[in-house]
């Protein structure tokens, strides 16, 4: 595949003395995607939504393997949307806090959300897996990804703060262990943060929408750390 390296100077994911893992992140995406596909029922990828985007650190991998789709790239970040319109040849639809006022024109043969419902609380997973279940073809794939089990071993054992203050850290494990899910808000965020949630607990989501055929699970398969959950669209 020939990747564009192509990286917007405002990329907060790009780290240019760890950039060999910026592109080794965007292609375990790649790597997972292809995974999921692979345990569904076949199915043509003409039309693809990355959302969220960002500066294109997993929609230049899509874009190399599959030349021939049409890739819509979302974000909230306008820059970044703009970004891999210009360099990756991308449709550009900017982002809605709230994912049901989103008006997107069409619907899509797989959707790549990537660490979109790691930074949700609880009340707002219904009306996101409804978008996405909303916007799939018939036997659309959707993949995303969750802060699981390696996460939550991340910031028990201090290994990763994932930006919280200690207490705020202690308050996301509490609520994680009593329920199997977490949320706190960043400190400088009223409404965006870390949330934490066990693969038993998402499934549990995922079993309110009898469209989506859950099809495959990996745990800390993406950068081995997140999980990664793929979805068909067809009634169970």
């Amino acid at each position: 595949m020939n990747i564009n390296l192509t990286v917007h100077t405002d990329d907060d994911m790009f780290v240019a003395e760890h950039k060999s893992h910026y592109f080794s992140t965007g292609e375990s995406a790649l790597k997972n995607i292809i995974a999921a596909l692979s345990t569904s029922q076949e199915k043509t990828i003409n039309t693809i939504l990355d959302l969220p985007c960002g500066y294109g650190r997993v929609l230049r991998h899509l874009h190399a393997y599959f030349p021939e789709a049409a890739i819509t790239a979302c974000d909230l970040n306008r820059g970044g949307v703009d970004f891999c319109v210009e360099t990756f040849g991308a449709k550009g639809v900017y982002s809605s806090q709230n994912l049901l006022d989103l008006a997107l024109d069409q619907t899509f043969d797989l959707i790549w959300c990537g660490s979109l419902l790691t930074h949700l609380e609880e009340e707002r997973w219904p009306s996101c897996l409804q978008f996405f279940s909303q916007h799939l073809t018939e036997n659309g794939i959707f993949v995303f990804s969750t802060h699981g089990r390696r996460a939550y071993n991340n910031l028990r054992s201090l290994k990763h703060s994932y930006g919280l203050h200690e207490q705020a850290g202690h308050e996301l494990l509490k609520d994680y262990e009593a329920t199997g899910f977490g949320y706190v808000n960043y400190a400088s965020h009223p409404d965006y943060g870390v949330s934490l949630s066990a693969p038993s607990w998402v499934f549990r989501q995922l079993e309110q929408r009898p469209e989506l055929t859950i099809t495959a699970f990996s745990e800390h398969s993406w950068d081995q750390h997140q999980d990664v959950f793929a979805c068909q669209k067809g009634t169970v």
